[in-house]
């Protein structure tokens, strides 16, 4: 084997991290074709890895011949939607809608062929880096909140220079929306090999540094997918330790209530994003008269960022064409949005972009995928993605984030 392909996991998620996140190239287009190269770069390491494991594909193949038949029936209904919803004739904002296409596509492909490499990649050199770069990000969040000029030309050179507000905790990545999630899901992660005493004593200290800053990030971040998520998560490991680590998820859980409360009322971003769900935490920003009904939740479409409407604009898409879908990366095109909207429900939008049979396909992967990990430590994490994915979809979007999750999956088995 090639001193390349031997790489582990841990240095190809460092290196793949960066090329991700930087600014590679100017212009509009500049992320978008270097997030063509380091998929070009992941593809190719993943057919090297993948040419030693050739023999036990054929055995797998033989053995679930019926499933893997299904497989390559929805990648070729998948390749059927592509060519029938390309945009040939150029009457849908030619090349926006052929550009979304692709990308959509390769992003989805990149979470899969990066969770493969990544799993056929082991190895332990490299992990402390990791560590240093996971705490190194969500420490960002920390210091843009407290003295945001200082990291300014920082934020500058990476994803987040499209979005420069000071209110809006985003860390590297490109919109709190991304990072929240990921900062929660990352500490999720962390918590759980440390409570499972994973490491060695010297690293187990990092990896709780690294769960202590995910959640700082996420509370900070103020996006309610993330704070959704760590709910999820902690709820999970609460009924998978055992009594004494009760004990320490439960503080954690009221700690991060406390936190949540106490940022919203310095915070009028946090308390705005929060108070459309929670009007009480709003008012209290704002030092007005509490009532009753402010501590009743509220799940109208303001309350979830219009979510509903744009789910109904996805189901009347979806019945123009149930079979085939409207094609990948289309809802931005066909619903009249702009270029980075997509369906937020990475169910509903596989149903209307894909059709129906890969929408299936994506549900039985997705179930199988969750059910054999049930006992593992990584459940947690898979469980909260799970939940995620009905209010958001960063997987079509989002190279750091695919990136982020299949070192997250891979590692965590």
């Amino acid at each position: 084997m090639s001193r390349i392909s031997a790489i582990s996991s841990h240095w190809l998620f460092f290196i793949f991290f960066h090329l991700t996140i930087f600014n590679l190239l100017p212009g509009s287009m500049g992320n978008r074709i270097a997030g063509g190269f380091v998929f070009i770069l992941v593809f190719s390491l993943f057919c090297i890895h993948g040419i030693s494991y050739k023999e036990r594909i054929r055995e797998y193949a033989r053995e679930n011949r019926l499933e893997c038949i299904v497989f390559l029936c929805a990648l070729l209904l998948l390749l059927i939607s592509c060519l029938v919803n390309f945009d040939w004739q150029q009457q849908r904002q030619w090349p926006l809608s052929a550009v979304l296409m692709i990308s959509a596509v390769a992003s989805y492909a990149f979470f899969i062929l990066s969770y493969w490499l990544f799993r056929m990649s082991s190895g332990e050199s490299g992990y402390a880096f990791v560590l240093f770069l996971f705490i190194l990000v969500h420490a960002i969040a920390l210091w843009e909140y407290f003295d945001f000029q200082s990291v300014l030309p920082l934020l500058q050179h990476t994803l987040r220079s499209g979005h420069m507000a000071r209110h809006q905790v985003s860390s590297v990545l490109d919109v709190s929306t991304v990072y929240g999630p990921l900062a929660a899901v990352s500490g999720i992660f962390f918590l759980q090999r440390g409570l499972a005493k994973a490491s060695e004593p010297g690293r187990r200290t990092f990896e709780w540094v690294c769960a202590a800053g995910g959640f700082a990030g996420a509370l900070l971040a103020g996006s309610r997918s993330g704070l959704l998520a760590l709910a999820i998560g902690l709820i999970v490991l609460f009924f998978r330790v055992d009594a004494k680590k009760k004990v320490w998820i439960l503080a954690v859980g009221l700690a991060a209530a406390a936190a949540i409360h106490c940022i919203a009322f310095y915070h009028p971003y946090v308390a705005r994003k929060m108070g459309k769900i929670l009007p009480y935490m709003q008012k209290m920003n704002r030092h007005q008269e509490l009532a009753v009904a402010d501590f009743v939740p509220q799940f109208d479409s303001r309350a979830m960022s219009s979510r509903p409407r744009v789910w109904a604009k996805a189901v009347a898409l979806y019945k123009q064409s149930p079979w085939i879908g409207i094609g990948p990366g289309q809802f931005n095109v066909r619903s009249g949005g702009s270029w980075a909207v997509n369906v937020n429900n990475i169910y509903l939008n596989i149903l209307t972009e894909c059709g129906v049979f890969v929408f299936l396909v994506f549900c039985y992967i997705v179930v199988k995928f969750i059910r054999q990990r049930r006992r593992l430590q990584v459940f947690a994490v898979l469980a909260a993605l799970a939940v995620i994915g009905f209010f958001d979809n960063q997987y079509d979007h989002s190279l750091p984030w695919n990136l982020t999750m299949a070192w997250l999956l891979a590692n965590g088995e």
